[in-house]
């Protein structure tokens, strides 16, 4: 079995006991049964949001296809009105689906989203090789990124203070498109387009951190200001796809 995976493994395996104090009056068995109904609820949300993302844009790439089409008819009083309805789906963000802020601030504390150093910095310089099995084992909360959303950018809800670390994981098998010419329609994962820029950190079509004016891949974050998750590209009405993400707190 890869290194990896047994590290993951024994991550997921600490984790319902790491964390500090129980609440005063909750006994242990309790509190293990509340901690597991908040990581479904984490899990039920994530995978809603991606699915809901995945609707929308096969709804926006059979748009785009009517918008051209009537393009070529000559009907351009058609296509802006397409047009337009392909950039208000493109801006919606559902409330059923997206966590309140606050909700993520809290949910950091939790055992299960917290992870050690040690394991946090060995898994922060390997993002690229957890598999989605891996992912999905890992604790965390969850977020997607929207290529196609207006700015294309989620933020957080979370506030990194000065000497506050959190690991960020986005899911290396999550892949999305910034643009439709031939030249940068190629599926591209977090790591953005590699095959331009090979020995590039900010590369563009990545996933990066942004925490106050700072901004950095992800992985091992530290900082202060809020957190923002976004995709670099300076023109996102021609995207497609999402890119799921995982914050986990990282203690001593």
């Amino acid at each position: 079995m890869p290194a990896l995976t047994l590290l993951l493994i024994a991550i997921a395996a600490c984790l319902p006991l790491a964390g500090g104090e129980q609440p005063a009056g909750l006994p242990p068995e309790a509190e293990k049964l509340v901690e597991a109904y908040q990581a479904e609820v984490a899990k039920i949300r994530a995978r809603s949001r991606h699915e809901v993302a995945q609707q929308r844009d096969q709804v926006i790439a059979a748009l785009n296809a009517i918008k051209d089409a009537q393009t070529t008819k000559g009907d351009l009083q058609a296509a802006l009105t397409i047009k337009a309805k392909i950039e208000a789906l493109a801006s919606r963000r559902d409330p059923e689906t997206e966590p309140p802020a606050t909700d993520a601030e809290a949910a950091l504390s939790l055992p299960a989203n917290t992870l050690a150093k040690e394991a946090a910095e060995k898994l922060g310089t390997s993002l690229e090789q957890i598999t989605e099995a891996d992912w999905d084992r890992l604790g965390g909360v969850p977020f997607a990124v929207d290529a196609h959303a207006v700015i294309g950018a989620v933020d957080t809800g979370i506030e990194l203070k000065p000497g506050m670390t959190v690991l960020v994981v986005p899911n290396a098998n999550d892949k999305w498109r910034c643009g439709t010419t031939p030249s940068d329609n190629s599926p591209m994962n977090f790591l953005g387009d590699v095959a331009k820029d090979p020995h590039g950190v900010i590369r563009w079509g990545c996933l990066f951190v942004q925490v106050g004016d700072a901004v950095m891949p992800p992985g091992v974050i530290k900082g202060s200001g809020r957190m923002w998750l976004k995709c670099n590209d300076g023109s996102t009405a021609d995207n497609l796809g999402v890119i799921r993400v995982k914050i986990l707190l990282v203690t001593p």
